[in-house]
């Protein structure tokens, strides 16, 4: 297409996509080619060493800030999903409600996060109730 530095500001078809990976955590991102952006993920320079599942999660015509929003609020649904998120490689997490605006908000209570993380956190409260009975009964 030849626009350059520009393309940024052009409305352009614009891949949503989340790197999936087994610990739970995800990765949000987008690109106007998504099997490139794959590969660079994948690449040992990609700075991600470790293996991920690449998802689809949709496509919209717009620019790379419009494009910015979505990913925002695609965060926010996985969040919502229990996914814990990275913001840049290689594992930096982020909590996405600290930058989400009214826009973000609206934008994902639209999504529907299409799958489930396959290891969910450990609640901290079952240790914490484990800890006062071993107490108690120490104590007793």
């Amino acid at each position: 297409m030849g626009m350059g530095r520009s393309q940024k500001y052009h409305p352009r078809k614009r891949t949503l996509y989340a790197l999936l990976f087994p610990s739970g955590h995800c990765y949000i991102g987008q690109s106007v080619n998504p099997r490139e952006r794959e590969q660079q993920h994948r690449r040992p320079t990609g700075s991600w060493n470790r293996p991920f599942d690449f998802l689809v999660l949709g496509e919209m015509v717009g620019t790379e800030a419009e494009a910015a929003d979505y990913e925002c609020a695609w965060r926010l649904r996985a969040q919502a999903s229990g996914w814990r998120i990275y913001g840049k490689p290689p594992g930096l997490v982020v909590n996405p409600r600290r930058v989400a605006n009214s826009t973000h908000n609206r934008l994902a209570r639209a999504l529907k996060w299409p799958i489930q993380p396959t290891q969910k956190r450990a609640s901290w409260w079952p240790w914490v109730v484990a800890a006062a009975v071993v107490a108690w009964l120490a104590l007793s």
